[in-house]
């Protein structure tokens, strides 16, 4: 009976792409075929999903009531049913925006980030549960950062800024930058060494593709395949070198 359904729902579906593109040639590349397959494969692939994850366990950690940590509590069931889903390595994305604070900036940001606080640790005490805290890499991204100088109230775009890597694979509680700067940290003071001014803009020192090259490198990425994913790296950073292009991997 399953197989049955699923063989009438494959041809319902092939005759409302008929009737839908019936104004359209077609016939030489059988295009409704083909996306009837492919639209049937992606909610065969959202049933399995479902499935596995409606038999994730109830965590012990209580997570706060907020869009970020939901979404942190939802990474951390898909991850405690991934061998069901038939999964060895998973990316997923978090959007946790508001952080252009043009008229005001901190009020707006300490609220922000007591809330960033509350779900990163308990996604953090969730992976344990799961003894899973040395096989995560939690980081941030960003488009841009914002000025030293204030505009008022708030602040403004700027080039140069910060993020932040936490798990247990990760050499933590430092900040780290490239042989640019040594120290790591930037000089925060307007007209300062790291200012090139416009506002308080920082130069950047390390780029994207030696942040992400070093989590990709730990995600199992050959150093011979690396310039494929990151075609800029050799820009930065010499993939087939002993060290690591930051130092924030353990």
């Amino acid at each position: 009976p399953a197989r049955e359904r699923k063989r009438n729902r494959y041809d319902d579906l092939k005759r409302n792409l008929s009737k839908n593109f019936s104004g359209f040639n077609f016939s030489n590349m059988n295009f409704s075929e083909s996306f009837a397959n492919l639209t049937m494969d992606s909610v065969d692939a959202s049933e399995r999903f479902g499935s596995a994850f409606e038999s994730a366990p109830t965590f012990a950690t209580p997570f706060p009531d907020n869009n970020l940590a939901r979404q942190l509590n939802t990474i951390a069931k898909t991850i405690a049913v991934r061998q069901q889903l038939g999964l060895r390595r998973q990316t997923f994305f978090v959007n946790y925006g508001g952080w252009d604070h043009h008229a005001e900036l901190l009020a707006s940001q300490a609220a922000r980030l007591s809330t960033l606080d509350g779900a990163l640790t308990a996604f953090q005490l969730t992976l344990e549960e799961l003894n899973m805290q040395d096989d995560v890499i939690t980081f941030s991204a960003s488009d841009f950062s914002r000025t030293l100088r204030s505009n008022g109230r708030g602040t403004d775009h700027a080039w140069g800024g910060n993020a932040f890597v936490m798990g247990g694979p990760i050499d933590g509680g430092k900040v780290k930058s490239t042989t640019l700067r040594p120290s790591g940290y930037p000089t925060i003071v307007l007209d300062g060494p790291d200012d090139i001014g416009r506002g308080g803009l920082l130069l950047p020192t390390t780029s994207v593709d030696e942040y992400l090259g070093e989590m990709l490198s730990w995600f199992g990425v050959a150093s011979s395949a690396m310039d494929q994913v990151l075609p800029n790296i050799t820009s930065f950073y010499n993939p087939s070198s002993l060290n690591k292009p930051i130092g924030f991997v353990a």
